[in-house]
């Protein structure tokens, strides 16, 4: 009895770890119902279907999720304890609580954010949030990387195989790359736009004493790259400034943004003005008609006299 026990548990452990390493479909059950009684997505069903859409990774069957760290690490996946995007992330939090998967979307510093199933915070259970590494001490397991999956290894077999006429060609078909090359924010320092994603083009304004401006853009899909996030020097009058989206498929998506910095107003002190217009002013004519009467002075020994400090002189006496 006890050499049948024992066939039987070698019969199975043979068949769980075939069943684990070739699984191809999602073994997961896709829904689970929560403690308000409602049905959501189940978490590894979600995990496991984010690493085949997102990685084309079809990970085993490991069950209970407390354990998927130790079986991906006998399994031959990289894990570790360093978060990265595109990664599983192993929860346990202990005493009979049980565990919990989630999927690594983005990573800044501690900050790691991610999404899962599960959630009773949602009517469908999926949940996106954002932890930092010190949040997640005490319950955090590690991160099971898809950037490198294990390969197995074929079963060779004695028998002849027999050949044909025709040859069998296997084609692996490679996961579908994102086409999304939408922003989804853009920001410009000391301007205020209203940004939308399907608008390609803004005019803005600044004034003359804005010099420089800082430009932040966030694309919608992570795996796309944005080039033109930096700092740029303004010069007077229009500056083009191209912010180009390249989705995962290559697509890219260009966003123009038009600043025109006024030219400089330079005022006329009041010193220079009235300098000007003492230059341009022309003293006025005497109006004065010349007259006996307006003599101020009259020399009769020489005959002259004077007016206003202009010298006259005749040639005969009054």
């Amino acid at each position: 009895m006890k050499k049948i026990f024992k066939y039987f548990i070698v019969i199975f452990l043979l068949v769980f770890t075939f069943i684990s390493v070739n699984a191809k479909s999602n073994p997961y059950p896709k829904t689970e119902t929560d403690i308000f009684g409602n049905k959501i997505i189940n978490c590894t069903w979600y995990a496991w279907q984010q690493a085949k859409e997102r990685k084309g990774v079809e990970l085993p069957l490991w069950y209970y999720v407390e354990t998927w760290y130790s079986k991906a690490e006998k399994a031959g996946y990289s894990v570790g304890k360093t978060p990265k995007v595109d990664s599983i992330m192993v929860w346990d939090y202990g005493e009979g609580f049980g565990g919990h998967v989630s999927y690594v979307t983005k990573v800044e510093g501690n900050k790691v954010t991610y999404t899962e199933g599960g959630s009773p915070m949602t009517t469908s259970g999926i949940n996106e949030d954002t932890l930092t590494l010190e949040d997640m001490d005490g319950f955090l397991v590690g991160f099971i990387y898809l950037d490198k999956v294990p390969t197995t290894k074929k079963e060779t077999t004695t028998k002849k195989e027999t050949t044909t006429s025709k040859n069998k060609t296997t084609t692996t078909k490679e996961p579908t790359k994102s086409s999304n090359n939408n922003l989804k924010e853009l920001s410009i320092s000391s301007v205020e736009i209203d940004f939308n994603k399907d608008t390609l083009e803004y005019n803005v304004e600044v004034e003359n004493n804005i010099e420089e401006i800082t430009i932040k853009a966030v694309a919608e899909d992570s795996k796309a790259k944005i080039t033109g996030n930096d700092n740029y020097k303004l010069e007077e009058g229009n500056n083009k400034i191209t912010i180009s989206v390249k989705a995962e498929d290559n697509k890219t998506k260009d966003y123009i943004v038009n600043i025109n910095r006024k030219e400089k107003v330079v005022e006329e002190s009041k010193e220079e003005a009235k300098e000007e217009q003492t230059e341009t002013t022309k003293p006025e004519e005497p109006t004065t008609k010349f007259s006996k009467k307006n003599y101020y002075f009259y020399n009769h020994r020489h005959n002259s006299f004077s007016y206003n400090n202009y010298y006259f002189c005749f040639p005969y006496r009054f």
